[in-house]
């Protein structure tokens, strides 16, 4: 019955695969499980992960939908004292494990940093285990029953909010509310299954250019997208970064000394993520680099006495492919 669930949520997953050129990601978070609901209280949740993959389709750059394939554990405990016949105490330790096949759907919102989704999607219960253990106070041996249960549900319903923030250009940090609609536990009273989880996603391709919107406005609000961004500027008193058309795809840096000649401009050296990059005296080229491009020019320069010498740095991340021109000036 558990492997015809999983075949289900898979057909149910393939279309959205297959809806044309989109985004795929490989995720991973930390989860901290819980319950809440009438006799749920007593129950202490640990620590699990959630790993998998997945595939988002992207509209007008903006929103997107897609799904998760992903497994997910989940550990529970609870301890007690139980009293028997003749004042007889027990110390009373129960430990579930599970592991589930979790296949949430959901839409998201994009800016240009920051997403915000919410999901719908259902987990399929793969494994269960149980073990009850309970200790005598007068020493008797320890009575330890570790058994398969059965007793959950194999299908359980959940909702998903997910928000992210992208810190390199191609992986996230993301956290994510997982809140199951239906109860995890018929003998015991157990109610919603709860997790909280916080993690990384890698993309397998450059996100696409987003729109910036208004967080506080009704509408969109037409924002040009980030194309290139300067990371890092150091003795350098003036820049000029334009692109000059949108074909071949390269890169031309000029480095140019004001009122003094470029005579005082020496070791200019060029690194780049790609392409094939090339420097003669003070200017430098990359010739069919791919994008984004991430770019760092250091060269050293002469003082206005021509006595003491200090560095300049300039580094750039260049997102939209292009002719590029970059004019850097002492």
């Amino acid at each position: 019955m558990r492997t015809k669930s999983i075949y289900l949520w898979l057909f149910c997953l393939l279309p959205i695969i297959s809806m044309g050129q989109g985004q795929y990601y490989i995720l991973y978070n930390q989860t901290i499980n819980s319950v809440i609901g009438h006799r749920s209280s007593d129950l202490e949740g640990g620590l699990n992960f959630t790993a998998g993959i997945g595939y988002r389709h992207f509209f007008n750059n903006t929103y997107s939908m897609g799904g998760d394939l992903r497994i997910a554990t989940s550990k529970l405990s609870e301890q007690g004292v139980v009293r028997q016949a003749m004042d007889r105490f027990l110390d009373y330790t129960n430990e579930l494990n599970f592991v589930r096949v979790d296949i949430p759907f959901s839409i998201q919102i994009h800016y240009p940093r920051w997403y915000y989704g919410f999901g719908l999607g259902g987990s399929v219960l793969i494994n269960s285990s149980q073990k009850q253990t309970f200790i005598s106070r007068d020493q008797d041996p320890v009575e330890t029953i570790v058994k398969d249960f059965d007793s959950f549900p194999t299908i359980e319903a959940f909702v998903q909010f997910t928000s992210g923030v992208r810190i390199l250009p191609q992986l996230d940090l993301n956290l994510h509310y997982y809140q199951g609609i239906n109860d995890i536990g018929y003998q015991y009273g157990w109610k919603k299954n709860v997790r909280v989880g916080l993690g990384l996603t890698y993309s397998l391709s450059p996100p696409p250019t987003l729109k910036r919107r208004g967080l506080f406005t009704s509408g969109e609000r037409e924002i040009p997208a980030e194309i290139f961004r300067i990371t890092e500027r150091r003795n350098i008193i003036r820049h000029n970064v334009r692109k000059v058309s949108d074909h071949p795809d390269q890169v031309n840096i000029n480095i140019t000394s004001i009122g003094a000649g470029d005579s005082r401009i020496l070791n200019v050296d060029l690194n780049s993520s790609s392409g094939e990059p090339s420097v003669s005296g003070t200017r430098a080229n990359i010739q069919r680099p791919d994008f984004p491009l991430y770019l760092n020019i250091t060269y050293v320069t002469m003082d206005s006495f021509g006595n003491n010498p200090f560095e300049c740095v300039f580094r750039i991340e260049i997102y939209e492919p292009g002719n590029w021109e970059i004019v850097l000036q002492q």
